[in-house]
């Protein structure tokens, strides 16, 4: 899957016991979902999503504005990044939400 390559590529790890797929394995338009595809152990590590997948406001930004502020100026910033399309170094993660 392109968003499980991606994180990889960006340092992540995600357990080559895990898959991402459709609920319902018959209907190619069910909801997507991550399910294991062999025993996992207590304590495990599945998967680690670096910061650098993160789509974040600079901290500095943070500091100043409201709980609310944020979520606004994030949503705009998560849509800059859809627009910007395959051109985006988020784009596997934005395809992947839409």
């Amino acid at each position: 899957d392109g968003i499980v390559e991606w994180v990889r590529s960006k340092g992540g790890y995600f357990s080559e016991k895990l898959a991402i797929r459709g609920m319902d394995p018959n209907d190619p338009s069910s909801p997507l979902g991550v399910f294991a595809n062999a025993d996992l152990e207590k304590g495990e590590i599945i998967v680690e999503i670096p910061h650098s997948c993160y789509i974040t406001l600079p901290e500095e930004e943070r500091k100043s504005m409201s709980h609310n502020e944020q979520l606004c100026n994030l949503s705009h910033l998560l849509l800059e990044e859809m627009k910007l399309g395959s051109e985006s170094e988020f784009a596997p993660y934005t395809e992947y939400i839409m």
